[in-house]
């Protein structure tokens, strides 16, 4: 029987080719091809995704 602390750690990224970019424009339900009015968003975001973690357990 092994008695003891073990420690593991990980860090991981998500890699984007691209920043992302947004073009929307109010649609109606009815006729979803057609702009409803001129209200149009652009936009342009800078992704950067990444996780850390630490996990610690004692074996018995």
């Amino acid at each position: 029987m092994r008695s003891g602390w073990t420690v593991d750690a990980a860090i991981g990224t998500l890699i984007f080719a691209d920043d992302a970019r947004v073009n929307e424009r109010e649609y109606a339900h009815e006729d979803p091809t057609q702009p409803v009015s001129g209200a149009n968003y652009q936009g342009t975001y800078e992704l950067s995704a990444w996780s850390a973690s630490v996990q610690g357990s004692k074996s018995f």
